[in-house]
């Protein structure tokens, strides 16, 4: 992903070598918050008014590489915190969005579902 390569090279750099354990996982928590939040807003349509986004099933796809690389990129660059938990929410619209009908909600969440 560019996006991955841009914030190592231009956010992150070599601040790593500078900074304290916690205040590195501090500002990688930021970053995944931050990214977390913006795709949310991109996909759900909050963002400058815009309508949500409609994804076939490639786009389903490439939305959970993505987040799956999104996560992994983070939680690597993490010295001691874990970041997964941000990208949960997202996780979880990634595998809606993948299921072929609306009823397999069901049988993944259980009857409880919604």
């Amino acid at each position: 992903l560019v996006f991955l390569q841009t914030i190592e090279n231009q956010a992150m750099g070599d601040l790593e070598g500078f900074l304290i354990d916690s205040v590195w996982d501090g500002l990688i928590r930021r970053l995944a918050e931050w990214s977390a939040k913006t795709i949310e807003m991109a996909l759900m349509g909050t963002a400058s008014g815009t309508s949500p986004k409609r994804l076939n099933a490639l786009g389903a796809l490439q939305l959970d590489r993505d987040i799956r690389s999104l996560s992994t990129f983070f939680a690597t660059n993490s010295k001691r915190g874990t970041v997964r938990d941000i990208f949960a929410r997202l996780s979880q619209v990634s595998m809606l969005v993948n299921f072929e009908n609306p009823s397999e909600v069901y049988d993944l969440w259980g009857a409880n579902a919604g």
